[in-house]
């Protein structure tokens, strides 16, 4: 739950950007074609790791949002885990 109150539930939950990446395309990317990009992400010094226990829970997210051009075209996201020690 980012950022909001858990609707009726004891529930809390907050979320930051810590880092942003721009990773730019030289190319046109196809339909259905697999396509990896480089990146790198610095984690703030004093961060805390990812854990969770009965009273909480410390969790990292890395988003990815692809800004599609054209008609009929929305932007595209997608979040994954990241397991900071």
């Amino acid at each position: 739950m980012a950022g909001a109150f858990g609707e009726n539930s004891d529930e809390i939950g907050a979320w930051r950007a810590v880092a942003q990446a721009e990773v730019p395309v030289d190319r046109d990317l196809m339909s259905g074609s697999l396509e990896r990009f480089s990146f790198s992400l610095e984690v703030p010094t004093g961060a805390g790791p990812t854990t969770a226990h009965s009273n909480g829970r410390v969790e990292w997210r890395v988003a990815a949002s692809l800004d599609r051009k054209g008609a009929f075209k929305g932007d595209f996201e997608a979040t994954t885990p990241l397991f900071v020690y």
